[in-house]
Formats: structure tokens, C-alpha cells, sequence
């Protein structure tokens, strides 16, 4: 038997934010917490590094999507070919400035805060500029 080939990879986080991360969230470091600590992204200043395949409850390990496809909430909305950025509690918004950094391309449009959109993940920590 053939094992399971996933989508895209995946890491293991730790949330040490002191709140829980919602599924579909895109997340960034937290390095107030440790080299292994995660937070939901608050905006487009940080290189970002993943999107939540699960709900992650604070000071529980959960999953990343970190390439391929991934299922991102959006918090407005995101055309398709839009290059998304993590808007606030780290649901995706529509990236404007170069020096944003990116999560990656929009496959699918958002009209509506809370829509799950499909985005091509690009390299971790691109800024909107270089992508």
C-alpha cells in the first residue's frame, strides 16, 4: 500500500499566543515565545509562515499548510490572481503595498468577510514586491 501523499507540506506549530487560532488563519512567528511559537498574523509586517489546517488551541501543537494549496478565511474582499496578505486575526486580505509580505496567489475570489478562498502558496516570508 502506497502511503498517503499530502497537498502540499506541512510543519507542526506551537501556539504559545495565550488565545486560540482559528482553522484557515494565516499565522507568523512569535518570537516573544520561543523558536517554535506561533500567533495568528495581525497584518502584513511579518514574513508569514503558514495557514492553520485545524483549530489550534493555546499551548496546543497544531498544523501548517507552508506550500502548495491552502484554504485561507478572508476578512474582506480578494479577487482571483490577488496576491493575499494576512489582514487582522490572520484572515487573508488583499495584499497593496511592495512591502507587504504575501501568503500567496488567490485561485478563488472572496466577496465577504469569512469567505475560504484557495490560495497558491508562495515561498515563505515573499514580499508582495518580489513575488
Amino acid at each position: 500500500m502506497q502511503p498517503r501523499q499530502d497537498p502540499h507540506p506541512i510543519n507542526v506549530c506551537r501556539n504559545r499566543s495565550g488565545s486560540d487560532i482559528a482553522k484557515h488563519r494565516i499565522v507568523m512567528r512569535d518570537v516573544d515565545q520561543g523558536v517554535d511559537a506561533y500567533q495568528a498574523a495581525g497584518d502584513a509586517a511579518a514574513p508569514l509562515m503558514g495557514v492553520t489546517l485545524e483549530a489550534i488551541a493555546n499551548g496546543k501543537n497544531g498544523n501548517l499548510a507552508q506550500g502548495g494549496l491552502a484554504i485561507v478565511e478572508a476578512g474582506a474582499a480578494i479577487s482571483v490572481g490577488a496576491k493575499v496578505t494576512a489582514g487582522t486575526g490572520g484572515k487573508g486580505a488583499a495584499s497593496s503595498a511592495d512591502e507587504d509580505h504575501i501568503i500567496g496567489i488567490a485561485n478563488t475570489e472572496a466577496t465577504l468577510d469569512g469567505d475560504l478562498i484557495e490560495v497558491q502558496m508562495t515561498a515563505i516570508g515573499t514580499q508582495n514586491a518580489s513575488a
